[in-house]
């Protein structure tokens, strides 16, 4: 079986709010997925925390709390059409996307998801 720890570059952005710590996006350090995995789920539900990932250099897909356990924003902006598909949902479709994507599948869907202009 594949390693998909070997398949992109993924590095990660956050913000924590509870310890005032921020790593901004040009300053994204690079992690392995069970490393990004590991830190999305230490991601604590105070709102407005977020951790942010950037795959292969190309692709940004972000989690914020909402403030309540397991309930993340799940946001993919897109520079191009100068806004983001978003979705609140939880700890698992977040997972599930993330593994995903950094796996390489670009025809990952997120059902229901809405488009929001920035």
């Amino acid at each position: 079986m594949e390693n998909i720890n070997n398949l992109k570059p993924l590095k990660y952005f956050m913000y924590d709010a509870s310890t005032n710590t921020e790593i901004k996006v040009n300053d994204a350090l690079e992690v392995n997925l069970d490393e990004a995995l590991k830190i999305f789920f230490e991601l604590t539900p105070v709102k407005g925390n977020y951790v942010g990932f950037v795959i292969d250099n190309t692709k940004i897909l972000q989690f914020m709390s909402v403030g309540v356990a397991n309930s993340y924003l799940l946001d993919i902006p897109d520079t191009d059409l100068k806004g983001s598909l978003q979705k609140t949902t939880d700890f698992e479709e977040c997972r599930s996307a993330l593994i995903s994507l950094y796996g390489g599948n670009t025809a990952y869907e997120i059902k229901e998801v809405t488009f929001k202009k920035w």
